[in-house]
């Protein structure tokens, strides 16, 4: 009984202690694809880099006004006028903590843009152990791709 006890305690502190928070970012990048013909498919891979830019937060390991380096591998397959992106992404902030995202995307495309989600997986150091997911909307400029995204993030 006492076992029992102690674990519900134990569960409730856990829960208790959860992080919560919310933000929104900036990020512009910089984009080099390479496009082929594949099986009826167009494929696009390549990577992007450039700057993550967190504009406000209600707190925790986002911080207002703080610059990361952001570098991104995208793959891209079109087909019938169905698209799929995907771009795993590290985004290194100036203390060397790492945070992994996957952004998705199955509208627009990579020349007009479009409305897509991120999946925030986790990192090291300040952003160890931090989950959650992203709205984004991708705009391209050539070359360029610059998005903007609410985010919402817990650490269990």
């Amino acid at each position: 009984m006492l076992a029992a006890a102690a674990a519900s305690f134990c569960v409730v502190q856990v829960s208790a202690a959860e992080e919560v928070g919310e933000f929104r970012f900036l990020a512009s990048l910089e984009s080099a694809y390479t496009t082929i013909e594949h099986a009826g498919a167009s494929i696009t891979g390549g990577s992007s880099s450039g700057t993550f830019s967190v504009v406000e937060s209600t707190g925790g390991p986002f911080v207002a006004g703080a610059h990361h380096l952001a570098t991104c591998v995208v793959l891209v397959r079109a087909s019938g006028g169905e698209v799929e992106i995907e771009a795993p992404c590290t985004l290194t902030g100036a203390s060397g903590d790492q945070l992994y995202v996957v952004s998705v995307r199955d509208s627009g495309d990579i020349e007009a843009g479009g409305p897509g989600r991120i999946e925030i997986l986790g990192g090291s150091g300040a952003w160890a152990g931090v989950q959650g997911t992203c709205s984004y909307d991708a705009t391209y400029l050539g070359q360029h791709v610059v998005s903007v995204a609410e985010c919402e993030w817990r650490r269990p």
